[in-house]
């Protein structure tokens, strides 16, 4: 089920996407920017200190435990996500997620997924999942 952020949720959301260059919406040249490591198939995986105390932060105010683990990237081309565990929270912060049998993941929102979901070319989500 697709579910609306929070107020307090949503305002890190977008602090988060204002560090990733893919979805930065003005000049935050003062706000520092992630860390990233590029796949040789383009895909962008973003990681750093700031970066994770802005996501455990969201985690927080999602009511998740530190028991979800997260991960943030962008997706030039669509992509399928690999759900081994049937259980991952995304969090989409730039255009929208096709999740098979759920519609489309837009920005403001997050849903659980129980299946591989369709992220779609030019798609940058956070993606929270169960640490077993």
């Amino acid at each position: 089920m697709n579910r609306h952020l929070k107020p307090e949720a949503e305002k890190i959301r977008k602090e988060i996407k204002e560090m990733i260059p893919e979805t930065a919406t003005e000049d935050n040249s003062n706000l520092e920017k992630a860390d990233c490591l590029r796949s040789d198939d383009g895909r962008v995986m973003y990681a750093g200190e700031a970066l994770a105390n802005k996501v455990v932060t969201l985690r927080h105010y999602l009511g998740l435990g530190s028991d979800w683990g997260w991960t943030l990237w962008h997706f030039p081309a669509a992509n399928e996500l690999i759900n081994k565990n049937s259980s991952m929270y995304l969090i989409p912060l730039s255009g929208s997620a096709n999740i098979p049998e759920g519609g489309s993941l837009t920005e403001g929102s997050f849903m659980l997924i129980t299946n591989n979901p369709i992220v779609r070319s030019g798609a940058t989500v956070i993606i929270f999942m169960k640490i077993l």
